[in-house]
């Protein structure tokens, strides 16, 4: 989900060293509270999750990251417990890339990542902290598969501005935020022969409450303009790029759970310097959630839409080209 993957670590170090003011100010020094942050999805066969901690002192914020552990715990451990089963999988740190130096330096991204396959249903994830000498442990439970009604998930071609191009689904148990996502993939062919795969994501977020319910499944009327404004906005203008070739279209449909919704409508929110009241992590800032995706790849477009693509408005600058394939 677009909303789920741009959550960074850093929005919750931050909050916990700023006010909702325009003047800057530090947290006096104190103890460091534990920082969390991850989204499991049993489709994927690797999995991440943030483990780091807030700081605070009198130095400046650029003088303070500079200091060694001083966001991320040097001894902290993550593992996954799966009760049924009796299995105890632990997370391998991984510290990507290096310091930047600079006025604002970027340190390292540390997280911790397990490469596994995972089944539906309830686990347990206990954190390990060395610098603060506490176990945090969080249940949580993994939806499973859903069954998506419309479109059809052997659907093979998308349906643009025939609008409204209608979305239904029986919903998992527990799930109460989902995410619909186009992800566009073309190729950007230079007037100097040189040739780019790019691709572009439109999604929308839809909370439970405010889809149509139809006996067991939940209804959603998707509109096909906003994608191609956004389109429009999103993929730049260039002189130098002879024409734009699409190459196909994956759909994707995310439900994610409760957990997961109260986050994604706290963030919504005009509350500013606050940390979030829907963590469900005790004793630390953050949360552990679990969604589902249905994926539905290499499809492609309708001839009005790739029409609408080529000739459309919002993305007649772009210079694309119809695909002979379709």
């Amino acid at each position: 989900m677009s909303g789920i993957r741009n959550i960074t670590l850093w929005f919750f170090l931050l909050a916990s060293l700023y006010s909702c003011s325009e003047d800057i100010s530090m947290v006096s020094p104190g103890a460091p509270i534990p920082v969390v942050y991850g989204i499991l999805d049993i489709r994927d066969s690797v999995h991440q999750v943030l483990f780091g901690k807030t700081f605070s002192g009198e130095e400046s914020l650029s003088e303070l990251t500079y200091h060694p552990g001083m966001m991320y715990d040097p001894d902290g451990s993550v593992t996954l417990i799966d009760p049924v089963r009796q299995i105890q999988s632990p997370f391998t740190k991984i510290t990507d890339g290096q310091r930047v130096p600079g006025l604002f330096p970027v340190t390292p991204r540390v997280y911790y990542r397990l490469v596994s396959q995972l089944r539906p249903g309830n686990y347990q994830l206990v954190f390990e902290s060395g610098s603060t000498d506490s176990t945090l442990a969080v249940e949580l439970n993994l939806p499973g598969p859903f069954q998506l009604i419309s479109p059809h998930p052997e659907s093979r071609r998308i349906y643009f501005y025939e609008d409204p191009m209608v979305f239904s689904w029986i919903p998992p148990a527990g799930s109460g935020v989902y995410e619909i996502a186009f992800i566009l993939h073309y190729e950007d062919h230079f007037k100097n022969s040189e040739q780019i795969s790019r691709k572009f994501r439109h999604t929308v977020l839809l909370f439970r409450e405010t889809l149509e319910q139809d006996h067991d499944r939940l209804v959603y009327r998707f509109y096909s303009d906003p994608f191609f404004r956004d389109a429009g906005r999103s993929i730049p203008v260039n002189e130098e790029v002879g024409y734009r070739k699409p190459v196909w279209i994956d759909l994707e449909v995310t439900a994610g759970d409760t957990v997961l919704s109260k986050y994604l409508k706290w963030q919504t929110l005009a509350i500013d310097g606050q940390i979030n009241p829907n963590g469900n992590i005790n004793g630390a800032i953050g949360f552990i959630a679990g969604k589902y995706t249905i994926r539905m790849p290499h499809l492609k477009l309708s001839a009005r839409a790739q029409d609408s693509l080529v000739l459309g408005r919002f993305t007649k600058l772009l210079g694309f080209v119809a695909n002979p394939d379709w």
